[in-house]
Parts: C-alpha cells; sequence; structure tokens
C-alpha cells in the first residue's frame, strides 16, 4: 500500500474550522482591548444630563437625584446637569 502526502477532505476541513476559530476569537479578544482602553479614556469626561425644561421644576429634580445616585456609584465620572428650556423641540 502507498502512502499519500495529501491529507483527508475531513482534516482539512477541521483545519479551515480551526483556523477560521482562532481568527475569530483574536478579533474578539482585539475589540475587547480596544474597548477596555474607549472605557479608560472615557472615564475622564464629564457626562453631561441635558434637561429640557427650566431649573427647578419636577424634572430638573429627577436629574439631579439621579446624577447623585450615579455620581455615588461612578466616583470617578464627573455627571452634570444641564438645563436647556426650550429643548424639547417645541
Amino acid at each position: 500500500m502507498q502512502q499519500s502526502n495529501v491529507a483527508p477532505r475531513n482534516t482539512q476541513s477541521q483545519n479551515r474550522t480551526r483556523r477560521r476559530w482562532l481568527a475569530t476569537m483574536a478579533a474578539a479578544l482585539l475589540a475587547s482591548a480596544g474597548m477596555a482602553m474607549q472605557e479608560a479614556e472615557a472615564a475622564c469626561a464629564n457626562v453631561r444630563i441635558v434637561v429640557p425644561f427650566p431649573a427647578g421644576g419636577p424634572a430638573d429634580q429627577l436629574a439631579r437625584t439621579l446624577s447623585h445616585g450615579l455620581q455615588q456609584r461612578h466616583a470617578n465620572i464627573p455627571y452634570i446637569v444641564d438645563n436647556k428650556p426650550g429643548a424639547n423641540g417645541q
């Protein structure tokens, strides 16, 4: 019997599948590293909560309560409530 240097079709298919899986995992790893870097950069940025009503109203009080709770949970991110009357599209 002669031995062939050509691998059986099943093994070639498995190799292709394995390479495709490894490429997908490498892409996912690179994407998650990029997201982690973006998150670190975003931690330095301010978060602005725009309230489309004047200060002192119920929407403003709700936004300030929300920003206070978020500030306690994420101490390194400043939350700013920005009242812009007339920004509600009317």
